[in-house]
């Protein structure tokens, strides 16, 4: 009896030790949950007031004239929502084309392409501006034909440095009452909104559309003079 009774109290001992053990694991486990909470929240504030911040030195600088992009136009400070906004989009629509430019560009050195030969630029009643995202330089587009392509000698507006871009790869007819945009039987296609142009076959833009041209993409702006 004597024996069973040893056997009990060692059994309740136990059973008080597991249950001291436990509630101090739980006691410890919550307090890491708190302090993962207070150290979230101190992030967002911190991450907030970073923006806020940003924010106004942006608007400092562009009410100084300091504030300028990588074209050297000034920057409004408004611009900078509407371009972010715009990168979102288009990592979003990217998501629509099965074969990304990314993974399946092919290099455009021999390709043959039809050479526009662009007039004498000239002013719309309407701005036409493309905003580059990769870098926000903002691009006029002139009435008439304005080309976007690898080279500087088949485009008036060339970026060199991306070998998957066709010589000559989009061409922009703009007037007063619209611009259009086609794709000039590039390799590595032309997107609007993340739907591949059909080549030589007009798409009318409308603004706040995004372009892709091969692996660029651009925010296509009307803007009322």
């Amino acid at each position: 009896r004597r024996k069973a009774e040893e056997a009990e109290k060692e059994r309740i001992k136990k059973e008080e030790e597991a249950l001291r053990k436990a509630e101090e694991a739980e006691n410890e486990r919550i307090k890491k949950a708190e302090e993962a909470s207070r150290k979230a929240e101190a992030e967002v504030r911190r991450r907030a007031e970073d923006e806020a911040r940003r924010r106004a030195e942006d608007g400092a600088r562009f009410a100084s004239g300091r504030g300028r992009d990588n074209s050297g136009r000034q920057v409004d400070p408004t611009r900078r929502g509407i371009i972010e906004d715009a990168m979102r989009r288009s990592m979003e629509e990217s998501d629509l084309i099965k074969n990304t430019p990314d993974k399946d560009a092919v290099f455009t050195d021999d390709m043959d392409v039809t050479i526009y030969e662009s007039p004498a630029l000239k002013r719309n009643t309407t701005d036409y501006q493309l905003i580059r995202l990769k870098t926000s330089e903002v691009i006029d587009i002139p009435a008439g034909v304005f080309v976007i392509g690898r080279s500087h000698s088949k485009a008036n507006y060339a970026i060199p440095e991306d070998p998957t871009i066709s010589r000559a790869h989009a061409i922009f007819v703009s007037g007063d009452a619209e611009c259009r945009i086609t794709d000039n039987k590039s390799l590595n296609k032309t997107y609007v909104n993340g739907n591949v142009l059909v080549p030589n076959e007009a798409y009318v833009l409308k603004d706040g559309d995004i372009i892709g041209i091969s692996n660029e993409k651009f925010l296509f702006r009307i803007v009322q003079r």
